[in-house]
């Protein structure tokens, strides 16, 4: 058995191809085919169908990546464990996030561990849609979410608790009536996050525990809270985002919050990993390091 052939396999199967994955992992592409022709010959099955113009991995195929995934996570996790003996961490941390995330809430965080850690390198993916973990050959999603996640073979990490609060510029504001209580939101020009709904309401609950509802129609809609933040500061509406997406627009006197004592919504911020072995040591330090600086991030007072 060639621990080579199970590596290079795994690195196709993850790059869609054997160009992309002789790009990302520096190797003959010539040399990825012969370990790949050779693993299939001593298996005696096809595991990727190939020609000069399509890719395709058999039910075989995926059926043997997901187990030489793990062997490749095992051989690397005894490296690395090694390498830490010694003080030192490298290797590749795959995530992906929503755009939001990426945006608002990782920077920062990004810049401190890799300033921390400088041998390791973070190589992120950026979607507001769902993504396959395991079929794309991440060690992690991170993602906001409402309600639970739904019950899988995936293991959930919490990191943060994320309060959305509603926002509108100084301007507009001076052109509505007084906004004292949730029913003077009614028929208020309204900025929504998210493009698919059907149906817009604001959910308000107060800080006593009382809720309100208030119906509302966006005159624009998207799911960039970048776009939505420099939206609301071009005085067009109200939004609810996350209170730290708006923190220095409020703290510079470009946002103010509306209905302070109220917020919009409380959504949870969590880790997404394909399972709790064989998890790398630079993957596992990346987590640990997410999760004890995530709730400074998205603390916030007005």
């Amino acid at each position: 058995m060639d621990m080579n052939d199970y590596y290079y396999f795994v690195k196709v199967v993850e790059n869609k191809g054997f160009t992309h994955a002789a790009e990302m992992i520096n190797s003959p592409k010539s040399k990825i085919s012969r370990h790949i022709k050779k693993l299939e010959e001593r298996l005696d099955i096809r595991l990727i169908q190939r020609t000069t113009r399509h890719f395709v991995v058999t039910e075989a195929g995926w059926e043997f990546y997901r187990h030489a995934k793990k062997v490749v996570n095992e051989v690397e996790l005894a490296e690395n464990i090694v390498k830490k003996r010694r003080g030192t961490l490298s290797g590749k941390v795959n995530i992906s996030c929503s755009l939001g995330v990426s945006n608002h809430f990782m920077p920062s965080l990004i810049s401190a561990f890799l300033k921390q850690y400088p041998d390791i390198e973070i190589r992120q993916q950026v979607s507001n849609d769902y993504v396959d973990i395991i079929s794309k050959g991440l060690d992690m999603v991170i993602r906001g979410h409402e309600k639970n996640l739904p019950d899988s073979s995936l293991i959930q990490k919490h990191l943060a608790q994320v309060e959305w609060c509603l926002f509108a510029s100084p301007a507009f504001l001076t052109q509505t009536m007084p906004i004292l209580a949730p029913n003077d939101l009614q028929g208020i020009k309204a900025l929504g996050f998210g493009w698919k709904n059907d149906s817009w309401t604001w959910n308000l609950t107060r800080y006593d525990g009382e809720k309100a509802e208030v119906p509302h129609l966006p005159i624009f809609s998207s799911d960039d809270m970048s776009a939505l933040k420099t939206a609301c500061i071009d005085g067009l509406g109200v939004v609810s985002l996350p209170g730290y997406v708006c923190k220095k627009e409020v703290d510079d006197g470009q946002l103010v919050r509306v209905l302070p004592q109220w917020h919009s919504r409380s959504a949870a911020l969590s880790i997404i990993i394909p399972s709790r072995k064989g998890v790398l040591a630079e993957v596992r330090t990346f987590i640990d390091f997410l999760q004890i600086n995530a709730q400074e991030i998205v603390n916030f007072s007005f």
